[in-house]
């Protein structure tokens, strides 16, 4: 990767939680992807589930391809972007959006996370679901999220 490259990455994340939604458009339309705008209904979910929730999750972005991978935000409805919702909501969203990436805030829209669900198959065991967190707020160095 290109130095300039990374340093405009590292801006665009680094903007994010002043941008809000803006922001996260801008740094998928930089990386290649389909602009979108869709909200996904939460009217079969559990109650526990969109109480959590600021707002009905909604696409912001997919492949150009297909359009199978999809950059999924979710708004919590908390000041405090914590861990304990997003599970369950990740488990309900993946049953429609089997690949994808996961964008939670909290109410205020300062902090994030980007959250990639990746499948591992242990030797003799069943399929797990792996999560792999990467935390994007005022303060964080980004040096994982640019790469």
């Amino acid at each position: 990767m290109n130095n300039n490259f990374r340093q405009d990455i590292f801006n665009f994340l680094n903007n994010i939680p002043t941008r809000k939604l803006d922001g996260l458009r801008e740094l998928w339309a930089e990386l290649g992807y389909d602009q979108a705008n869709s909200l996904i209904s939460t009217r079969q979910w559990p109650t526990s589930e969109t109480e959590s929730l600021a707002e009905p999750p909604r696409v912001i972005a997919s492949t150009a391809t297909n359009g199978d991978f999809r950059i999924i935000y979710c708004r919590l409805n908390d000041s405090q972007l914590r861990l304990t919702p997003q599970r369950p909501i990740i488990n309900r969203l993946i049953q429609d959006n089997p690949f994808g990436l996961f964008i939670f805030s909290n109410a205020d829209q300062t902090a994030y996370h980007l959250v990639n669900v990746k499948y591992e198959q242990p030797l003799g065991s069943t399929m797990r679901r792996i999560f792999r967190r990467i935390s994007i707020a005022p303060g964080e160095q980004l040096r994982t999220a640019t790469e």
